[in-house]
């Protein structure tokens, strides 16, 4: 349960610390992907909102198991609603190869309800979940509604948008506590101006 907890976490981090790189203007177009992307998740469409993440993620892992992970938790007993979405900066493009990646801060309101009688409404289980929310999004911005069972989270977070030549623009979230996925996903160049800042 645990590694599928920490998997669902890195995705609900996807989903959605500020540096002093220069400050580019806003691009419509990313805006859209993302409230696309974030609506698409907010209504269960797992398989349709993974069309907006970057699809070199999914030669790591297989989209379908990225899916499978988002639908078992909802049907254990977790559920994700992502609330007031904002972007509240892009940085300056940066065009590598073919492919043009701009870094995105933003806000969200998170609830992530948890099913009573389900699997994680357990002392242990809530522990975990518990300790991976305040690692992700800091203890200070993670609120358990006991009543409610529900944990209520203030999301700042930055995700990187990337085009391809001609193309969509797909996003991933920034993790540098995952910066072997990060390096796997990216070069040098897109790490140290991008990733390595926070």
């Amino acid at each position: 349960m645990i590694n599928t907890l920490k998997t669902f976490c890195f995705l609900l981090g996807m989903l959605i610390s500020f540096t002093s790189f220069g400050q580019g203007p806003e691009i419509p177009a990313i805006k859209e992907r993302v409230v696309a992307f974030m609506e698409l998740t907010n209504n269960k469409k797992y398989s349709e909102a993974f069309e907006y993440t970057y699809p070199r993620m999914f030669e790591l892992v297989p989209k379908d198991q990225l899916v499978d992970v988002m639908k078992s938790m909802d049907q254990n007993g977790l559920s994700l609603v992502i609330i007031n979405p904002v972007i509240t900066s892009y940085s300056e493009p940066l065009v590598e190869g073919t492919e043009k990646f701009v870094r995105i801060e933003y806000t969200a309101d998170l609830k992530v309800n948890i099913a009573t009688g389900s699997m994680f409404d357990t002392p242990a289980a809530c522990d975990a979940i518990q300790g991976q929310f305040f690692s992700i999004y800091g203890k200070e911005n993670v609120k358990w509604n006991k009543d409610e069972k529900r944990y209520d989270i203030v999301a700042k977070k930055a995700m990187l948008a990337i085009q391809p030549e001609g193309g969509q623009w797909y996003i991933v979230e920034i993790r540098p506590d995952q910066m072997d996925l990060m390096k796997a996903l990216f070069s040098e160049t897109v790490i140290k101006k991008f990733i390595a800042v926070e």
